[in-house]
């Protein structure tokens, strides 16, 4: 079965060749992204959050979207990006992050990342 970050990598080769992405991969991305994305509020802990998708035109895979009152987080194959927010109804926010591609390999790489640019704060165990 393949992973995320598996799908990822062959929607961005696809859109890349010039050919389109596939139906069955672009659903394939948009399903798998949104269980990657839900996992991480998951494992956040996030108590509001809201996982969305915009599947784009017919050349492009689209994106994938974790919105929370604090931060936002836009995965799609061309851009990804993470920035801070103010609330649910803030979808411009603040300075873009991007999101490097081995960010996406795991979800605790991800959180790893989220971490790292200061958008969750976990305590140790």
């Amino acid at each position: 079965m393949k992973t995320f970050f598996d799908m990822y990598e062959e929607c961005k080769r696809q859109e890349w060749n010039g050919c389109g992405v596939s139906v069955v991969d672009k659903d394939s991305f948009h399903k798998l992204g949104k269980k990657f994305l839900k996992t991480v509020a998951k494992q956040l802990n996030l108590p509001n959050f809201d996982v969305r998708s915009n599947k784009g035109g017919d050349a492009i895979v689209g994106e994938v979207i974790l919105h929370t009152p604090s931060f936002y987080v836009n995965i799609g194959t061309n851009f990804s990006y993470a920035r801070a927010c103010q609330g649910m109804k803030d979808y411009s926010g603040g300075v873009n992050n991007t999101i490097p591609t081995e960010a996406l390999k795991s979800v605790n790489d991800f959180i790893e990342f989220l971490q790292y640019r200061g958008f969750v704060f976990l305590m140790p165990e």
